[in-house]
């Protein structure tokens, strides 16, 4: 980049003029297209520069490195620094200047004036591009054409390996008991397609049991602003039988045919949104939302919808509202700007979105309401998703909340109206004229029906819970309803005791769903004991909502520093502004309306029926091997293999270990459900109670993701799901009272960005913008598999706030070792500018690009690939933007770290450890009492120490030798393996676990594609000096045979290994020296002993000071051979031996180490004694054969153990049993 000097233009009026200088082309459309300026908002670094010399600067930004012939289109961006000069008027009459050169083409150039932006963006018209190295220069002109600063770059396009997809894609829909045999059940989901695929959404069939059915789909995402689809939205209504749904199938490139017998029909005026689908006929307001203006109910299924058959009918004051602590009421019916429209529209479904603000009657606006109102096709049921968020500094006076609720009107249910029994076999109560009637969800397991007058209790219930099931089997304590003889009206709400509190109230002509009850609260009397203090009980009692701490908890909390003074506490907590401003709390809910139940048992048993499913939240994905040749997701979404049985047992044991940490723990609330906390030990290391709710740590929504898309489990699907609206509401920050176009910094907090730890309160932390969570990635993906624009809502808020506050590249809060909180906020912005196109976000990208790889990958410190949760960037990042030099980068330093390059042969690994006779060689792997035999195999020496990035070179190379390593280092992905058997620690949280699942279980399909065993567990023996321990050989007859040495001798020993063979005589007949260095299988050291006309024993010992090494038994190929271990010898290892103590001897003392867990059986396999504990124990022992095993605890179940043998005896071990025999003395 060139720049001339300081360019000192005067301020004058800035006007419009584009000019273009077009030179003539052969081709029919230009290379460069579309240039224009792109507004942007005042960056936060302008008070900083505006003291500071003013040198201009240009700079490209391109999308790719490397465009591909298939590539329908790109983009470019071009800025001009600093930002100082648009706003001081420096850059008035200016003109950007963009010129395309190649060789086989005319120079083509293009021009425009700066009018209010020092962003310009244009289009790269890649079919028109000839294949081969293009270059775009970009200059900053000044009013008479002189040059005050320019730049180029190039990039490549190349012809591209076509590939070729399957035309149909299998849908996995999750299943349930609660599912049943019901009919018609609405799906919304979306499908990853690969690039290239199809363009049209229309081109889609959807196939039941091989027939054709009735299919809605929409674009979500595009592979490039003209490309093809990337993510198809898709609806569909499902049969299930028996709580498993029919076989569905999606086929590609053909048009769908069918449609719905009942349709979805909408149409809008200025004023309304009607919807009808055959059953229902809705009316929406656009001036004043009162969510439903009318709700009117097909009775007698004639298709006409008179005046009798509306069942729901606003007043004045329904739709959403709050109440403050001083009763001042606020009503999104007030704001006379709210936003109504159609966000999709079908024949299936249609969805209305209304965002607007709570205005009381004199005018104040405090709280926002966003509501989606869906409608689909034939179904008496309107889903509506509401959403409030908190717009106001809580400590302001008076702005506590008492109430916060939708009000709707119905009429027309007939003469006596009862609530809907949740129990079938009894009978509603009647509603009185004067007053309400009220389910409360007071608590997780407590639920009260009351009479509004005197809050007198009508009925309870009271129980135990699993997931959202009560003590009375199939009931769902969701819901309320009411009930006359024309029709039943009900609400659900999904999820409601773990978002306790709630309440839904019904009076003689309204039904009011509070999100937090205008009626009593249990006063829970725990809260402040360390225990439960996590969960955060003042938030979900009382009449008042306060977002700030009370001051019990605070002096709870210097109570808890007490109990561990030695360790530093980071976050102490104290009130503070804006403490809950942004935050957010959502009902799903399902309006039912019953037109066909005669009895109470009717209408409960329908209620209940629906809250079953409601609850439950029936979805479908693509098969996961679709997804995972996709390439959308990287290739941790491949399918679930069977034959890895101990992975895949360890990865639904510990998921369920973690998740049942709720349960146990009763952690549910709407301000912390489902965020399981990490742990709090007293003393323990570390107590920090700021990690006491996770909130979005280290990947764990995703890595949940993952496991639901190459499952279709709806364990997973359910807390993902659930998990999410957590995120949204609680973790992310929802709104600043800023002037976003003005301000340079948020009042309080960054929108859109994210909590980290949640510390005593969801918002009670650090709030991140480029933090190293990478949760904001999250929010794309619940929109394509839900269709919920909220989440595109934070997306736009993180996109707007990171590109304010990261203008020039000293705005990036890192500085010298790159780690994972700013790698994981770039990965954020790859894939945002991936799936969502907006060219701003290309500054960022590059700037940080340009930095990130200009220091070796083992310079960096936790920052990806693949970070704790910032990988997602390199599978991106390689694959869209197609930069070569990370990859280079990763694969230089793997080869750097294994000390050997993927074309070693040792690389083959692994074998099969067979005996003499090729039998299979078995292994015990232990794990806290519990045992499996395993198969032996041949893994190769072990040293260095577990690295994830291995797995990044594995998954992009076409050499499988990374995987070979990788799985090798991590001895058979040993840690999930190790989950099937429990993990040693009690409080194994949700971050840990994630952790391992995003390093690890991209292996499991590349495993399987080469055909590696689950376990590689034969290890080599490794005392802590060899020449204490005697190999002793037995030659039944005369004949050669051979030793081989493989294993690993440590290089920086000073002393060369040596070895020396005695043979029956006691004569030495073999010497020589062991190479330093890896000793590979299938390149051993070997020594052979010719027929000496000898049998007996020969003894094999190494000599040298303080020899220490990996060497593999067993070392010969003689039928017996046995390793002599004296007294007080250390010894590493996970083999299973063979021992048998010598005659006389009573009993045995072995000193355990480390994280050793130790297994004693008899021959037979019965189990006598299993230790772990770090001391020194003896047990008694009889002259027969013992198993003995050994293996590392809470690290590796197959890692090795570590212990000294002592007792006045010398220890015979064997590997095999038809090994072991007694050596003379």
């Amino acid at each position: 980049m060139r720049c001339s000097k300081l360019y000192k233009g005067k301020k004058i009026g800035i006007g419009l003029s584009v000019l273009f200088l077009l030179v003539k082309f052969c081709n029919a459309e230009t290379l460069i297209t579309g240039i224009h300026q792109i507004p942007v908002k005042k960056p936060a670094c302008l008070n900083r520069l505006s003291k500071e010399k003013l040198t201009p600067s240009i700079n490209i930004y391109l999308d790719r490195f490397l465009y591909l012939d298939t590539d329908k289109d790109g983009q470019g961006l071009v800025v001009i620094n600093p930002p100082n000069l648009l706003y001081e008027g420096k850059l008035n009459g200016c003109i950007v200047q963009i010129s395309v050169e190649h060789e086989k083409t005319e120079k083509e150039t293009k021009e425009i004036e700066i009018k209010n932006s020092d962003h310009i963006g244009f289009d790269i018209n890649v079919p028109e591009f000839p294949t081969g190295e293009s270059t775009i220069i970009a200059k900053l002109l000044d009013s008479k054409k002189k040059i005050i600063c320019e730049t180029s770059t190039e990039f490549t396009k190349k012809i591209s390996d076509k590939k070729t997809y399957p035309d149909t894609i299998q849908l996995v829909v999750t299943d349930s008991s609660a599912f049943g045999d019901n009919k018609n059940v609405p799906i919304t989901t979306g499908i990853p397609l690969p690039d290239g695929v199809i363009d049209n959404p229309e081109n889609v069939k959807l196939l039941e049991n091989g027939k054709e059915i009735p299919v809605q789909t929409c674009v979500r995402s595009r592979w490039s602003k003209k490309g093809s689809i990337k993510w198809l939205g898709i609806d569909f209504l499902a049969n299930f039988n028996q709580g498993k749904a029919e076989n569905y199938t999606l086929k590609l490139g053909e048009k769908n045919n069918v449609f719905p017998a009942s349709p979805v029909r909408t149409t809008e005026d200025p004023s309304s949104i009607e919807i009808e689908n055959g059953i229902l006929q809705v009316k929406i307001s656009k001036k004043k939302f009162h969510l439903f203006e009318e709700v009117r109910v097909d009775k007698n299924s004639d298709r006409n919808f008179d005046e009798s058959e509306i069942f729901m009918k606003s007043d004045e004051t329904d739709g959403p509202y709050w109440i403050n602590e001083n009763g001042k009421i606020f009503r999104m019916c007030s704001d006379e700007n709210v936003s109504v429209r159609i966000e999709e529209k079908g024949v299936l479904k249609t969805s209305i979105r209304a965002d607007g603000w709570a205005v009381s009657e004199d005018g104040q606006k405090a709280g926002k309401f966003i509501t989606r109102i869906i409608v689909y096709s034939g179904q008496s049921e309107i889903q509506v998703n509401n959403t409030f968020i908190v717009t106001w500094d809580t400590m302001q006076a008076g702005m506590k909340i008492r109430d916060i609720g939708i009000k709707t009107s119905y009429k027309n249910t007939g003469e006596k109206i009862t609530t809907i029994p949740h129990e079938w076999w009894k009978q509603g109560f009647e509603i009185p004229e004067d007053r309400s009637i009220f389910f409360l969800a007071d608590r997780w397991n407590s639920f009260y029906i009351k009479d509004s007058k005197d809050e007198k209790v009508l009925q309870s219930f009271f129980g135990t819970f699993g997931y959202a099931e009560s003590i009375y089997g199939k009931n769902y304590f969701n819901w309320f309803g009411i009930m006359g003889e024309n029709i039943g009206i009900g609400i659900i709400q999904r999820h409601l005791f773990q978002l306790f509190p709630k309440e839904i109230e019904i009076s003689k002509n309204s039904i009011i769903w509070h999100a937090w009850p205008y009626h009593s609260t249990e006063n829970i009397k725990s809260g402040l004991d360390i225990s439960d203090y996590v969960n955060l009980r003042w938030l979900h009692q009382g009449k008042l909502l306060d977002f700030q701490i009370p001051e019990e908890y605070f002096e709870a909390m210097e109570k808890f520093k007490q109990l561990s003074p030695d360790h530093n506490w980071r976050w102490g907590g104290e009130k503070h502004p804006g403490y809950g401003t942004g935050v957010a709390i959502t009902g799903e809910l399902l309006f039912v309306f019953d037109k066909n139940s005669k009895q109470a048992s009717q209408f409960s048993m329908n209620m209940n029926n629906k809250a079953g499913v409601f609850e439950n939240y029936p979805h479908a994905i693509a098969e996961a091997e679709w997804v995972r040749k996709t390439e959308v997701l990287e290739t941790i979404v491949g399918s679930t293999s069977p034959e890895y049985k101990q992975i895949e047992e360890g990865i639904s044991t510990m998921f369920d270990r973690v998740t049942n940490v709720i349960a146990d723990n009763k952690e549910y609330g709407q301000f912390i459900w489902p965020d399981a906390h990490s742990y709090y030990t007293p003393g323990g290391s570390p107590p920090a109670l700021h990690r006491a709710k996770t909130g979005y740590h280290h990947g764990s929504n995703l890595s949940v993701l993952y496991l639901y898309l190459r499952s279709g489990q709806l364990k997973y699907w359910n807390f993902y799901e659930s998990f999410s609206r957590h995120l949204f509401d609680h973790v992310s920050v929802n709104y600043d009272p800023w002037d976003s176009e003005n301000d340079l910094q948020p009042v309080f907090h960054w929108p859109g960005a994210v909590y980290h730890c949640d510390g005593y309160v969801p918002w009670g932390s650090y709030h991140e913008l480029w933090g190293h969570m990478g949760a904001e990635y999250s929010y794309l993906i619940h929109y394509y598999l839900t269709g919920d624009t909220r989440a595109l809502d934070l997306v736009n808020e993180w996109t707007e706030s990171v590109l304010k506050k990261y203008r020039i590249s000293s705005d990036f809060d890192f500085s010298g070792m790159i780690d994972r909180n700013p790698a994981g906020g770039w990965m954020i912005a790859t894939n945002y500018y991936a799936d969502l196109h907006d060219a701003r976000l290309l500054r960022l990208i590059w700037e940080f690009r340009n930095r990130l790889f200009a220091q070796p990958m083992d310079y960096m410190s936790d920052a990806p690939p693949p970070a704790q949760s910032g990988r997602y960037w390199l599978w991106t990042y390689t694959r869209y933007f197609r930069d070569p030099l990370p990859l280079k980068l990763v694969f230089e330093w793997v080869d750097k770290f294994s000390r050997s390059g993927p074309s070693t042969p040792g690389y083959k690994w692994p074998v099969k450890a067979t005996d003499k006779n090729g039998k299979q060689l078995k292994a015990i792997w232990c794990h806290d009492g519990n045992s499996r035999e395993v198969d032996l195999t041949i893994a190769g020496p072990m040293y260095g120490s577990y690295s994830p990035y291995f797995i990044d070179a594995s998954l992009f190379s076409d050499n499988d030798a990374y995987i070979r390593y990788f799985w090798f280092e991590t001895t058979g992905l040993a840690i999930i393996r190790q989950w099937a058997h429990g993990n040693p620690s009690p409080f194994f949280s949700l971050q840990w676990t994630s952790d391992e699942v995003l390093r690890m279980l991209p292996m499991v399909p590349v495993m399987k594609d080469i055909g590696l065993p689950e376990v590689p567990c034969l290890f080599p023996v490794f005392p802590d000096s060899w020449d204490k321990v005697v190999t002793v050989l037995k030659e039944n007859q005369d004949r050669e045979f051979t030793l081989t040495i493989w294993g690993y001798i440590p290089e920086k020993i000073k002393e060369p290994v040596k070895f020396q063979i005695t043979g029956p005589d006691k004569k030495i007949i073999k010497e020589g020296e062991i190479p330093k260095g890896v000793l590979f299988p299938d390149k051993p050291f070997t020594v052979k002993i010719p027929a000496d006309g000898k049998t007996g024993e020969y003894q094999l010992k190494f000599t040298g000071q303080g020899i220490s090494g990996f060497i593999n038994c067993p070392i010969s190929d003689l039928p017996g051979e046995v390793y002599v271990v004296p007294e007080n010898v250390f010894i590493s290892t996970a083999t299973r031996y063979f021992w048998k103590p010598v005659k006389g001897q009573k009993n045995q003392s072995i000193s355990l180490s480390g994280n050793t867990l130790f297994r004693l059986e008899t021959y037979m396999g019965d189990t006598i004694k299993t230790e772990y504990e770090q001391k020194k124990f003896s047990f008694p022992v009889e002259y027969e054969k013992y198993i003995l095993s050994f293996c590392q605890k809470g690290v590796s179940s197959s890692g090795p153990g570590r212990f000294i043998q002592s007792g006045g005896y010398d220890m015979i071990l064997s590997v095999d049993e038809s090994h072991w025999f007694e050596p003379e003395k």
